[in-house]
């Protein structure tokens, strides 16, 4: 593969990334359809989109996982705040029960699991 593929293969992966469709991804690395239809039957190009689209959602979870506590102490702030209304409040407090709900049942899922893959391996 030359050189100026393989720029253009990076440069569409990029756009593809950042774009809400394929037309508009293509028009961004400057190629036709066909040019990326033939990148995208390539299996090292499906490998580096697999890839990238892996590192995306990584990035994307951490941050959000980076945000929590504030999110929390922000709820937590409504909940204080003696200035806030009870619809706000109630608003609230239904967030903040609703995701130590959600929490729970995904860690009771989890240790489920974990049994399960114990027992398994254990057989």
């Amino acid at each position: 593969m030359s050189k100026a593929t393989e720029v253009k293969q990076r440069n569409y992966l990029e756009a593809l990334l950042t774009s809400s469709n394929k037309t508009e991804a293509c028009k961004k690395a400057h190629i036709s359809r066909t040019t990326a239809n033939r990148y995208e039957n390539d299996p090292d190009f499906k490998k580096a989109y697999t890839e990238l689209q892996r590192q995306a959602m990584e990035y994307t979870g951490n941050k959000l996982r980076s945000l929590t506590s504030h999110a929390v102490d922000t709820l937590a702030g409504v909940l204080d705040d003696p200035d806030a209304s009870p619809s706000d409040k109630t608003r609230a407090a239904k967030i903040i029960l609703d995701a130590g709900f959600h929490v729970q049942e995904t860690q009771d899922i989890l240790q489920r699991l974990d049994n399960l893959e114990s027992e398994v391996a254990n057989e």
